[in-house]
C-alpha cells in the first residue's frame, strides 16, 4: 500500500543548509510520536497520545551562564543595559533592573563577567543559565532572535518532549526504566548539590541528540498552565511564539529533572507547574525554533 497522502510523515523531509546551523544546533526531522502517559496521579501528568511534531532546530544543550554573558555584554554595548539587569539571573529578593542581587555585570575591563551569589560563590560558566524567570527566559529568545533574524523560542512542552524522548515514549532518555546516578545530573550524582556544566553526563541524550533533559536544569516550557501544546485536528503539534506582552500572571509548564531532584524526577513524562515569575537555582531554558524559508533555500 502506498503512502497516506494526508499524513505529515510522507511529505518530504526538509535538510537545512549547513550555513543555517550553528555549532551546538540540531536539526530534529518532524516525526510521530508517543507523548504523556505519566502512571502517577501527581506532576499533572498529560494523557497518552500520539502526536506528530513538525521539524525543529534545538539547541543541544540548555542555555548557559557562558552565553549569558555574551548576551549582557551585546545588550551593554548597545545601550540597552537596564533591560539586561532587567532579566539577567539574580538573587531571590533583588529587584530586576537594579546592579545589586544581579549575578552578571560589567567588570572593570568593560567586559561582562560573573558576579558573586549571596553565598559569595561564583558560577560556572559553562553551567546552564538557572535564576531566571519564565519573562527572563522569553526575553532572552526574543533578542536572540533578533540578532540572528531567525524565530528563536521556547519549546512547547510535546515539543521538549519529543526531544527528550523520540518516537517510542520511552521513560527516561537513554531508553530504559533504569537510571544510574553517574547518566545524569541528579541527586545522588556527586555529593555538591550544584548544576554540572553541559558537556557533562553525556548519557544524558535523548534520540534527537539534545542532552540534559533528564538532570542538571529545569526548563521553561511555552504554555501557560492548565494549557499544553496546542494540536491540530489531525493531530500535529502548533508552534507557540511567547512574547513579552503576554500575560505576566499566572503559571507555565516546565520540564526535565535537576542536579538535587531523585531518580522518579528525571523522568521525562513528568510535567511540573511554575508561577511565571518564580526565580530559581534549578530552573533555567533551552531554545528551539522551526524552520524557515530561509533554512532550505
Amino acid at each position: 500500500l502506498g503512502a497516506d497522502p494526508t499524513d505529515p510523515a510522507a511529505a518530504p523531509i526538509p535538510l537545512p543548509l549547513a550555513t543555517r546551523l550553528g555549532p551546538h544546533d540540531i536539526f530534529v526531522p518532524g516525526g510521530w510520536f508517543i507523548g504523556g502517559g505519566a502512571e502517577p496521579t501527581t506532576d499533572q501528568p498529560l494523557p497518552r497520545t500520539r502526536r506528530f511534531c513538525p521539524a525543529l532546530i534545538a539547541r543541544r544543550h540548555p542555555f548557559t551562564l557562558r552565553a549569558t554573558l555574551a548576551w549582557f555584554g551585546r545588550l551593554h554595548s548597545a545601550g540597552q543595559l537596564s533591560r539586561a539587569l532587567t532579566h539577567c539571573p539574580r538573587m531571590h529578593g533583588s529587584t530586576p533592573g537594579e546592579v545589586e542581587g544581579a549575578t552578571v555585570g560589567i567588570g572593570p575591563d568593560g567586559l561582562p563577567t560573573l558576579l558573586p551569589d549571596q553565598d559569595g560563590d561564583l558560577w560556572n560558566p559553562e553551567w546552564p543559565t538557572v535564576m531566571v524567570s519564565w519573562t527572563n527566559a522569553v526575553a532572552v529568545a526574543e533578542d536572540i532572535a533578533r540578532w540572528t533574524g531567525q524565530p528563536w523560542r521556547l519549546p512547547g512542552e510535546l515539543e521538549w518532549e519529543w526531544l527528550a524522548r523520540g518516537a517510542d515514549g520511552r521513560v527516561y532518555p537513554w531508553g530504559t526504566e533504569h537510571l544510574e546516578p553517574s547518566w545524569c545530573r541528579m541527586r545522588t550524582s556527586q555529593p555538591v548539590p550544584v548544576p554540572a556544566p553541559v558537556e557533562a553526563f553525556p548519557i544524558d541524550c535523548g534520540p534527537s541528540g539534545v542532552r540534559g533533559t533528564a538532570g542538571n536544569v529545569v526548563e521553561w516550557c511555552a504554555e501557560e498552565y492548565p494549557g499544553t501544546t496546542p494540536v491540530s485536528e489531525d493531530g500535529v503539534l502548533q508552534a507557540i511564539h511567547p512574547t513579552l506582552t503576554d500575560p505576566t500572571q499566572g503559571k507555565k509548564t516546565a520540564r526535565g529533572g535537576a542536579y538535587y531532584y531523585p531518580p522518579y524526577s528525571c523522568r521525562s513524562t513528568l510535567r511540573r507547574v511554575l508561577a511565571i515569575h518564580r526565580r530559581s537555582f534549578d530552573h533555567g531554558f533551552r531554545l528551539v525554533r522551526s524552520l524557515v524559508p530561509e533554512d532550505v533555500d
